[in-house]
């Protein structure tokens, strides 16, 4: 026995213990350390908590393996500033992460004077163009690639150094999808960003590759792996090496395995033409509309958090309901500071959200989703939740996936009523004041219907 990792819990279920031989971690840094060249000379911060069995892989055993120097924060309020002071070459952070780190980025870019939100948004601009030729491995032209170096020079290189990122060579996301918009927006900065595939069972499983990034995949399968898609769309793995069983349940683990010996994901996906590897979302969380058409909730979801705007969002829909609703939580910090900016007054998160001129703010951001969805999944209404979706609440997992099938339960009263015709629906709310004063009361959250979808 090597070590046992958690399952996250993400469909409600209780998280199963994976056990993981020494051979389960030993050919994980092999393999890893095959696709990206760590050096001794490397930095790599581990931040997450060893219970994630990514963390066990990148950060244990390809450190290990490479010879990579693992540094570690010394408590979480000084994270931030640790990482500016170890400048790490190699980082590894949650989707959810990544997404904060974005809305951070926005919110603080917002903040300056406006010739350097000037410079910032020329720069980027300069940026996209640039990676989006890289991306579709197109030639970038000498006067572009100049652009881009100046850019670099003032503004990009100062944006990484706030964020601890001046050193990166590599760094990664796994855990959930992350939206195509975020990665291409930190390769723009030139963050060298890389989506990951992975599950406790079957080590990691695909990664980008320098040179052959595509924002909408996870990469291509990492040397020993091979992939099939079985009959209904479910991605199946078979890794050069797997966990041993489920801790004291035999019956779970001859489950995740098909008669051939395939581990189920439970991830509905396809494989391009040029081999990457598409996830389209978890097959139990797939809607079927009624109509013959099935949407992804995840896919709309990751896409809305791209916003500095929104830090968490639901979207639902089934058979019975002619149409696919949200329910959205607003970025605090960044909506706050935009009220402020706008002199709108507010004394709560509650109060905040359900400002009419906020709604607007958020339809905007919902309008441009919308924009580049088919019609039967486009949202219809949504509504701003009066609260931030709360792990300690068993309403995300401790990487801030959404716990679905708990939610639709806990706010059924909530989503009947986005669902019916009423303008409002009313729920209790416990309220902390800004001098610190608790309490509950009862608050209406607005129902929004979304113009032209």
């Amino acid at each position: 026995m090597g070590v046992i990792c958690y399952t996250s819990g993400t469909t409600g279920a209780k998280p199963k213990g994976a056990m993981g031989s020494q051979k389960y971690l030993v050919v994980a840094g092999e393999i890893w350390c095959a696709v990206d060249n760590w050096s001794p000379e490397d930095d790599y911060l581990s931040y997450l908590s060893p219970a994630w069995a990514t963390e066990w892989v990148l950060g244990l055993s390809s450190g290990l393996r490479s010879g990579t120097t693992l540094c570690f924060p010394e408590k979480p309020e000084t994270v931030q500033s640790d990482i500016r002071e170890i400048g790490p070459k190699v980082v590894f952070y949650s989707a959810r992460m990544w997404e904060s780190l974005n809305s951070t980025i926005h919110a603080k870019i917002a903040d300056t004077l406006a010739p350097f939100r000037l410079m910032f948004n020329s720069s980027l601009k300069i940026g996209y163009r640039v990676i989006d030729a890289r991306f579709q491995k197109k030639p970038v032209p000498l006067s572009w690639r100049a652009l881009y170096k100046l850019a670099d020079r003032l503004v990009f290189r100062y944006v990484r150094d706030r964020i601890g990122l001046s050193n990166i060579k590599w760094a990664y996301t796994a855990g959930a999808s992350i939206s195509p918009d975020i990665l291409r927006f930190f390769h723009a900065i030139g963050v060298n960003l890389k989506q990951i595939y992975g599950l406790t069972e079957a080590l990691m499983n695909a990664v980008h590759r320098d040179g052959d990034i595509k924002p909408e995949s996870c990469g291509v399968a990492l040397p020993g792996n091979e992939f099939r898609i079985s009959e209904n769309g479910e991605l199946l793995v078979k890794p050069p090496a797997c966990f041993s069983g489920y801790y004291k349940d035999p019956e779970a683990t001859k489950k995740q395995f098909d008669k051939d010996g395939w581990i189920k994901t439970g991830d509905a996906a396809h494989i391009t033409p040029d081999n990457h590897l598409v996830v389209l979302g978890r097959m139990k969380e797939l809607i079927d509309l009624g109509d013959g058409n099935k949407f992804s909730p995840e896919f709309i979801e990751t896409r809305l958090r791209f916003s500095p705007y929104i830090k968490d969002v639901m979207t639902f829909g089934e058979a019975v309901r002619p149409f696919v609703c949200a329910i959205v939580v607003i970025d605090y910090e960044n909506v706050g500071k935009w009220a402020e900016d706008n002199r709108l007054n507010y004394t709560t998160f509650a109060d905040l959200s359900q400002k009419p001129e906020v709604s607007k703010l958020i339809l905007k951001e919902v309008e441009r989703i919308n924009s580049v969805l088919p019609d039967w999944s486009k949202i219809r209404r949504y509504v701003l939740m009066h609260k931030e979706f709360d792990p300690d609440e068993a309403e995300l997992t401790r990487t801030r996936k959404l716990r679905r099938a708990f939610m639709v339960k806990k706010y059924k009263d909530l989503i009947d009523g986005i669902y019916s015709d009423a303008g409002e629906v009313m729920v209790e709310a416990a309220v902390t004041y800004r001098d610190g004063r608790k309490g509950v009361f009862k608050t209406a959250i607005k129902i929004r219907d979304v113009g032209g979808a």
